[in-house]
């Protein structure tokens, strides 16, 4: 990394020695010199060959044939930047005016961690170092990294980019991601000589975004070894003429494009590239795919995210279009595999563009993989039109190619983090859209190989025989429920979704479209996981949530509330959006907190999602016009509305600006995304010129849809069709004419309200739910067909979109197990406990795994756990809980010294130790409470051990997704010994609550002829809830006859009650059970 800014003027006296160091003559060919230390200090090692000059302290134990092997590795490295790829020798003062020194200097090799007081840190970083008249680079290494050659020729092609005396190196504005891009793609050639290569999984998965980006700065420089290998199309070595022409104020895109020969085209240039670089057709091409096939094979590359697939255009028959987050930006392109049909393939392919003035253009082409005669064909590049390629026999793959190389780019620097812009209205992030016709082929669509052995009765999808389904929960057709993976209560599985691993999705949730929930993830409430969307690891998404589009969540991320993660967004980590907060566009970044606001690009800091303003709460999205884009903007998030017909834009009418006028048979036509919702607010601002029957909004499937109209006989009306049938509600009159109006569409579950000017004007119920207007079953369907006019006539200046469904802030809640209600039971087995059930565990692979989030905001606690220990195995867990080895809480009998311990390790780790372990064979109650720092530990009521300075909780462990009773995260031994009465408690008990904590209800029960007396204590800190069951059993224990009462009991209080029955003629024995509820 570039880790001193060659743009930031040090304040550094420069330390330059007379004398040369010992063993360096005084006439060498480059003179020795050292910035920072005087060269006779007896404390600085040094180490000399004939370009470098490595400089290190007393300690870290340096080897100095080492640093020689390294040092010749450096001598290597800059012979072939300098010969091979005709960069400058980085050994003079560049920068400087025409009095500057043009000595030739050895180059500084700086050897971090061994005492140097200026270098004490690092694994290996470029470092400029300013001078009076100039500048002059040196790299810094930390011994460690010496074999690390890769890093290292990574860094020292900094040290090179430097010493090229253009203009990005001398304070450019925009360059900062080339440096790394190209920094990467120079280590890579060098390491090509071996067959080595630095292309990553990354350099594949964002075409579509402008480059360098946030995503992949330094893995996108295939573009500089498509110059490498194309001299003939850029002249030859266009790459360092890059870096020692360019001008110190031009964007990039703007220096290629004036250093390319008048026979290269600019917009032809990029577009060959993109095919190019869609088949990986570059001179290691065979390394390139090899690594390639291993990262989908092991998971590593999703080929969802390379290779975007078509979906059907809504409106216009036989026409497809990329996901609309997936449209490329400036310099993107996109790679759409193909499924040939016949010998020949032919695609048109328009932009979509609202004014004549557009900016927008494209470079395509279709590309054959011929294996056959291994090699690769294409046609020729086209901007828009019709274009065929024949098919020839035993084809490989087939693709239509798309490079965005719009009339002008607008620079960008994806370091630039400081500007607050919206996502759309960055004319730099503009995407440009464009819908293509294909004959002879089909789109491929992802279909997961069939795996499942089983077939779910409800919907037919597969499960796989070790997964599993409950029968309320819903699996489609081509739907599968892999390896461990659970689906639970009334959660539904759609079209090519698939859920493995050992995740859970429950509740009410959908996962749908191409959508991926994976490994330990959680989806649960009234989540949505749709489209092409990905949820991994530890993630999990509750409440109201949305992971849509391409969207990717992985880590311990959490989205809960009416959050939102669309788009290409990805994070990870302990990431949380909440509230109505929104991660969208192409958004990168881990461990940030959101809420009441969205996030876009690469974002780095907290104090930046600080600083973006906060919305509207549940605004989803805001669209207004702007008469430079080609689309509606959505000025809140990244949705777009595509201008059908003839839509003219108006500047300014009676108060508004930025306005739409809309006539018969044009219309605004927007994505599924805005439908998605059971409860919503729809807001328009608008001006009717008047008219019957005419339809504002529709909002649905094409067969299956609501709409508003300003005037349906007479009156405003709200309508459904589905199965065939229209049925509408009505207002008193219709709106207002010729005048701006606002009208709000409440929309919750089937109830419908129409308010113009704040005023009620329709309310009424309909049977339906909006978000179930759409078609599941795979790219082919049209989702729905969602749109603004079509026969309205009038004027739009806004239209906003808003989630009305309620979220409150989630609050600690207490958890008990009692045997009664747990996630799975793993070979353990249920016993009678202390009170009710308990659960036996026998220290060969038995446990207990508990419900999610049983630790979630939990800041003061009390746990309490009753234990029975048959053996005392060291580091065997009591309990368990949180995500991984590096995030958890957990109890141990007795620990690695024999002690009893209670530990949690959340970013550091915190223990609480007693003196003693517990006993084997006998019933213990341990009891933890926790308050501020204040931490206590007692065991049947006696304090066991305390600590004043635990500055750590339950809740910094997160939304814990893998809870163990009896089962480490480690590797450690099963616990042996039965576990009863489980609970933490959100609050601290007092010292006399803990030491007198009961959980059991105390009951005496008599059994008379006729009646039963029930008599209960409560000596608990909760209310209960009981119901008493009187049973009448025969001589075999068989149920006759069961009176059941209901009963509740305050904290500290009793009851008691005479419970009558009447005695069945075969009945034996009379029981009573109390169970709590």
């Amino acid at each position: 990394m570039l880790k001193e800014l060659i743009c930031a003027v040090l304040a550094i006296m420069i330390v330059f020695s007379a004398f040369p160091a010992a063993g360096a003559a005084l006439d060498e060919e480059y003179k020795t010199v050292d910035w920072y230390y005087d060269l006779s200090d007896p404390d600085i090692n040094r180490e000399y060959s004939r370009r470098f000059h490595a400089i290190w302290g007393n300690s870290g134990n340096v080897n100095r044939e080492e640093v020689k092997k390294f040092l010749n590795l450096l001598e290597e490295i800059c012979d072939y930047y300098v010969n091979e790829l005709k960069f400058n020798e980085p050994t003079q003062v560049v920068y400087g005016d025409e009095n500057a020194d043009k000595t030739k200097y050895k180059v500084c090799v700086y050897i971090t961690q061994t005492g140097l007081s200026q270098h004490q840190s690092g694994y290996a970083y470029q470092g400029t170092k300013w001078l009076d008249n100039g500048m002059i680079g040196y790299i810094a290494v930390e011994y460690a990294a010496f074999t690390n050659s890769y890093v290292i020729a990574h860094e020292f092609a900094h040290v090179c980019q430097l010493h090229s005396g253009g203009g990005f190196a001398n304070n450019n504005p925009t360059s900062g991601p080339f440096w790394e891009m190209y920094a990467d793609y120079m280590s890579g050639k060098f390491h090509h000589r071996e067959n080595g290569t630095t292309l990553s999984a990354n350099t594949l998965s964002y075409n579509h975004l402008y480059f360098p980006h946030g995503k992949n700065y330094y893995n996108c420089w295939l573009l500089a070894a498509y110059f490498d290998e194309n001299p003939q199309i850029v002249g030859e070595y266009f790459n360092s003429r890059f870096w020692k022409e360019s001008i110190q104020d031009e964007f990039p895109f703007d220096t290629i494009k004036r250093l390319l020969p008048e026979s290269a085209d600019f917009k032809d240039v990029l577009g060959d590239y993109a095919r190019r670089a869609a088949v990986l057709d570059f001179q290691m091409r065979d390394k390139y795919i090899q690594l390639k096939n291993e990262w989908i094979q092991n998971g590593t590359l999703d080929t969802r995210y390379i290779y975007p697939e078509l979906e059907r255009v809504p409106d216009k028959e036989g026409f497809w279009r990329v996901p609309l987050e997936y449209a490329p930006m400036q310099g993107g392109f996109n790679a759409i595999r193909l499924l040939p049909e016949d010998n020949k393939v032919a695609v048109e392919l328009y932009g979509v563009k609202h004014m004549n003035d557009s900016n927008q253009d494209f470079r395509a082409s279709l590309v054959i993989v011929d294996n056959a005669n291994k090699k690769i064909n294409y046609s020729p590049l086209f901007s828009e039109g019709e274009m065929s390629i024949d098919i020839p026999p035993n084809a490989g793959e087939v693709y239509l190619v798309v490079c965005a190389t719009p009339d002008e780019f607008y620079p960008v620097c994806t370091f630039d983090v400081t500007e607050a812009t919206q996502y759309n209205i960055d004319r730099a992030k503009q995407r440009y859209l464009y819908e293509v016709k294909i004959k002879g082929a089909q789109p491929y669509e992802t279909k997961e190989p069939i795996k499942g052995e089983k077939i779910h009765p409800n919907g037919g999808g597969r499960v796989a025989d070790t997964a599993y389904v409950a029968p309320t929960a819903y699996v489609a057709k081509n739907a599968q429920v892999l390896d461990n993976a659970r689906v639970l209560g009334n959660a539904r599985i759609l079209d090519y979704a698939v859920v493995s691993g050992n995740a859970v999705v429950k509740d009410n949730a959908v996962v749908s479209g191409h959508a991926r929930v994976l490994r330990s993830a959680l989806v649960e409430g009234n989540a949505k996981v749709r489209d092409y969307a990905t949820v991994t690891d530890n993630a999990v998404v509750s409440g109201n949530a949305k992971v849509m589009e391409h969207a990717k969540i992985s880590g311990q991320a959490i989205i809960r509330d009416n959050g939102v993660a669309r788009g290409s967004a990805e994070f990870g980590g302990k990431t949380e959006v909440f509230g109505f907060g929104m991660m969208d566009g192409d958004y990168i970044g881990d461990n940030l907190k959101v809420s009441n606001t969205v996030a876009f690009g690469r974002t780095p800091s907290q104090d930046f999602i600080n600083r973006r303003p906060e919305v509207t709460q549940n605004l989803f999205s805001e669209f207004l016009f702007y008469k430079e884009h080609d689309y509606a903007i959505d000025s809140f998030s990244s949705s777009i509305g595509i201008f059908r017909g003839n839509i003219p834009y108006i500047d300014y009418d009676d108060g508004k600006s930025g306005i739409v006028k809309l006539d018969e048979g044009s219309y605004i036509l927007f994505g599924s995304e805005i439908s998605d919702f059971k409860d919503v607010i729809y807001e328009i601002s608008l001006k009717w010129t008047g008219g019957d029957n005419e339809r504002l909004i529709t909002l649905g499937a094409p067969e299956a849809y609501v709409y508003f109209s300003p005037s349906k006989g007479g009156r405003a009306a709200f309508g459904l069709i589905k199965d065939g049938v229209e049925t509408a509600l009505y207002a008193d009159r219709e709106i207002l004419k010729n005048t701006w109006t606002n009208i709000k569409i409440k929309i919750n579950q089937g109830n419908v309200q129409i308010f113009e000017n704040g005023e009620e004007i329709l309310n009424g119920k309909l049977d339906f739910t909006l978000d179930s207007l759409r078609n599941d079953g795979g790219n082919g369907e049209v989702k729905t067909l969602n749109k603004l006019g079509g026969d309205f006539k009038g004027f739009v200046d806004s239209f906003l979109v808003y989630s009305d469904s309620a979220y409150g802030e989630i609050k600690p809640k207490e958890y008990r197990f009692t045997g009664e209600e747990i996630e799975d039971y793993n070979n353990a087995e249920i016993v009678e406990g202390l009170y009710g059930r308990a659960v036996s565990l026998d220290g060969n692979e038995s446990y207990v795994r508990l419900p999610v989030g049983i630790t979630y905001g939990v800041r003061d606690f009390t746990i309490s756990v009753f234990v029975k220990p048959h053996t005392l195995d060291r580091w065997a867990r009591v309990f368990d809980i949180g995500y991984d080895t590096g995030n958890y809480a957990m109890l141990t009998a007795a620990d690695g010294d024999n002690k009893l311990r209670f530990e949690i390790y959340a970013g550091g780790k915190y223990s609480l130790i007693a003196q003693e372990p517990l006993k084997a064979g006998v019933w213990q109650h341990v009891l933890i409470t926790k308050q501020g720092s204040a931490i206590k530990m007692f065991v049947d009521g006696q304090l066991a051990a305390r600590r004043d300075d635990f500055n750590i909780s339950l809740s910094e462990i997160g939304y814990s997704t893998v809870n163990y009773l009896g089962k480490s995260k480690y590797k450690d031994p099963y616990f042996n010994g039965q576990i009863d009465e489980f609970e933490i408690l959100p609050f601290a008990l007092s010292d006399e609550e803990a030491a007198n904590y009961k959980p059991f209800l105390e009951i005496e029960k008599e059994v008379y002829s006729g009646f039963v007396n029930v008599k209960i204590k409560n000596p608990t800190l909760r209310d209960k809830k009981l119901t008493i069951f009187i049973n009448q059993l025969d001589e075999d224990g068989k149920l006759i006859k069961t009176n059941i009462k209901g009963a509740k009991i305050k904290k500290g209080k009793d009851f008691s009650a005479q419970i009558p029955y009447t005695k069945e003629e075969n009945c034996k024995i009379v029981s009573v059970s109390v169970i709590e509820n």
